[in-house]
């Protein structure tokens, strides 16, 4: 039998996500396809037997992976397109010049925001641009905490791109792949005391990025390339495991 109709849909849940499809075939039969992210939040931070051991993040290993995202063109022709944006709309103070902002890195960056109108008028209420012409760190942090429908939420790798995008001199990116990388790094060599709650703090996380690029010797290397590295390093060394389950489920009784 031929298939009628296919859709997606995302639920989430504690500590991991699932990716459902769901198939409706002509006979009447629903067929559910689930991917399951089986690495618990649990699990994150917890140094385990099988974890990964970095190599030395020498210049040739961290220049290997720049040129792998440089010499991408679709990574750098998005990086060229916020940047254009970011250069149109230099300040945070106008609503939808903010939402376009928001709207394109949180698209291209896959930060996961779906309540793009709240943050934009967000970062509009914070007046942020004082902050981020001094480079203030907790400016990050004022942005990653939005109340959302009375939740409060913490947009946390989108606050800090959003404020590299602005100041890229000054405000190293986060995400999950920098935070597993740092966390193997700290594991194998100590380079920096510090706990995985530390790192989604963003002073701290400021001061562990240079303590790395100082215990390396990368201070050579503009934060902007550092991410290159970590980004697609931590990629490497930390891929998204899945497991799929296929369930079939009968049609329901019509008598």
């Amino acid at each position: 039998m031929g298939k009628i109709g296919y859709r997606l849909y995302i639920a989430c849940s504690e500590g991991c996500f699932a990716i459902v499809r769901l198939t409706n075939h002509s006979s009447g039969w629903l067929t559910a396809t689930a991917d399951f992210n089986v690495r618990s939040r649990k699990d994150m931070g917890r140094k385990r037997n099988n974890q990964a051991i970095p190599d030395e993040p020498t210049d040739s290993l961290v220049r290997k992976y720049i040129n792998e995202f440089v010499g991408n063109s679709r990574f750098m022709i998005g990086d060229g397109a916020i940047l254009s944006l970011v250069k149109l709309f230099p300040e945070n103070s106008t609503f939808h010049e903010v939402l376009a902002k928001v709207c394109v890195i949180n698209d291209l960056y896959a930060t996961g925001i779906t309540a793009t109108y709240d943050m934009a008028n967000h970062i509009v209420v914070l007046e942020v641009d004082q902050a981020l012409s001094l480079a203030g760190a907790d400016i990050v942090d004022k942005i990653a905490w939005v109340s959302i429908g009375g939740k409060k939420r913490h947009n946390y790798s989108f606050a800090s791109k959003y404020c590299a995008w602005h100041r890229p001199e000054h405000y190293p990116m986060f995400d999950d792949y920098v935070r597993q990388i740092f966390l193997a790094y700290r594991d194998k060599d100590n380079f920096a005391t510090f706990e995985d709650a530390d790192l989604r703090q963003y002073p701290l996380f400021k001061q562990i990025v240079n303590a790395f690029q100082s215990q390396y010797r990368l201070s050579g290397y503009s934060y902007r390339e550092l991410d290159y590295f970590l980004w697609g390093y931590g990629k490497k060394l930390f891929p998204k495991q899945y497991k799929k389950i296929t369930e079939q489920v009968a049609p329901p009784d019509r008598r």
